[in-house]
């Protein structure tokens, strides 16, 4: 469910990548124009994308809910005295959040290439991701070349999601502290 939800969100970052194309900025003026233009499409025409949002979220997140502590078990470091040091386990959790989310990000990064070009058609057919990274491939020439760009996605997922999983752990040691001192008491 979690790999789904920002499918529900997909119309804004449709038409944020609308706005974004110097191909279509003399058509849009701004977001509510946007929205008027696709309307004329339908519905459909505001979830163009979905599909490729879809499955690389929806995988994505099993693999980091299923591999996050493993992850971090495998860091040096004792988990067992973790709470000895919580500038230390804070690092683990950084540096294990880290290396998960930019690996993920890197595997998954073509389907956010076939989302891009795919909300980038407007009123035209739909086609789904495999379709478009096959053209995308045959207008570049070659596997890694659906990898363009990646470098800075790997050091965005880096930094953000090592925050993230530090941050979510942070979190769910304070409420499980709170809880367990409201317990007591």
């Amino acid at each position: 469910m979690s790999g789904t939800t920002e499918a529900l969100l997909a119309p804004f970052e449709r038409m944020q990548t609308l706005l974004q194309l110097p191909n279509h900025s003399r058509s849009y003026h701004n977001t509510i124009h946007v929205a008027g233009d696709l309307r004329r499409y339908g519905l459909r025409e505001f979830y163009r994308g979905v599909s490729s949002i879809i499955l690389r979220n929806s995988v994505s997140n099993m693999l980091w809910f299923g591999l996050r502590g493993p992850i971090r078990d495998m860091l040096p470091g004792d988990p067992e005295h973790a709470a000895d040091c919580s500038f230390c386990s804070t690092v683990r959790d950084f540096v294990s959040g880290a290396l998960l989310g930019a690996v993920i990000s890197t595997v998954f990064f073509p389907l956010n290439v076939a989302k891009s070009v795919m909300q980038q058609r407007v009123g035209v057919k739909h086609r789904g991701w495999i379709w478009t990274l096959r053209v995308v491939h045959q207008e570049r020439g070659s596997i890694s070349a659906l990898y363009r760009g990646v470098t800075v996605n790997f050091v965005r997922a880096l930094v953000s999601w090592g925050i993230i999983n530090a941050s979510y752990e942070w979190l769910s040691k304070m409420f499980e502290d709170s809880a367990l001192s409201s317990h007591v008491e």
